[in-house]
């Protein structure tokens, strides 16, 4: 029986080993952490997506920044549908030596007037 409380789930349903492929700005294909199956009730409802957090690294795609979203729902038993996460990779600009250009064994490549570490394969998952 439902009094009237309103519980707030924060579900991190990250799963690292189902990915689904998504693009960002520099048309680089990035995986992401795709939305799992999960029981939706009609008063469960995500939240805004948060802020990207700062990124993990500072050049060569090799650091991540993340978002998250909090599940509202009136029914403890209820879960939201989808992820509560969003990882990308970040900062896309080569390194200066001492280190590797590029992480990944991504490629320089001169995009709209700059180098840029990209590729047209799929990078392999980001981490949080």
């Amino acid at each position: 029986m439902n009094s009237g409380r309103v519980w707030v789930r924060i579900v991190f349903l990250v799963t690292f080993f189902q990915l689904s492929k998504s693009q960002d700005v520099w048309g680089i294909v990035l995986p992401t952490i795709s939305p799992q199956a999960s029981t939706s009730c009609t008063t469960a409802a995500w939240l805004a997506w948060s802020d990207w957090s700062s990124c993990s690294d500072t050049c060569g795609s090799c650091g991540v920044h993340l978002r998250t979203r909090t599940c509202l729902t009136t029914d403890s038993s209820c879960t939201c549908a989808g992820s509560a996460t969003d990882v990308e990779y970040c900062n896309l600009e080569i390194c200066r030596y001492p280190r590797s250009t590029c992480c990944y064994n991504l490629k320089v490549t001169a995009l709209s007037g700059k180098f840029a570490c990209l590729s047209t394969s799929p990078a392999p998952a980001p981490t949080a």
